[in-house]
């Protein structure tokens, strides 16, 4: 994803929790302002809230919500 050069109208990102996948709040953080660098919207799938992390992006939340089950909780926040 870091290597994309082109431009998309939307980003679709399943961020990496670390529960299947290591990951690092740095990584996560690259995911997010990659995806603002490649794209004009984004559709972001967390384990939890990432609100300043996409704020700081340069990104605007547009709309949230998060989808439960059992204590698994994700939340889904759309930004443009």
């Amino acid at each position: 994803m870091h290597d994309i050069k082109d431009n998309f109208d939307v980003s679709i990102i399943d961020l990496p929790y670390g529960l299947f996948s290591s990951t690092t709040l740095e990584d996560q953080v690259a995911i997010i302002k990659t995806a603002r660098k490649i794209s004009n919207k984004m559709v972001i799938v967390t384990f939890e809230n990432m609100d300043k992390y996409i704020l700081s992006s340069g990104f605007n939340i547009i709309d949230k919500c998060f989808v439960a089950k059992g204590k698994f909780k994700r939340h889904i926040t759309i930004c443009q």
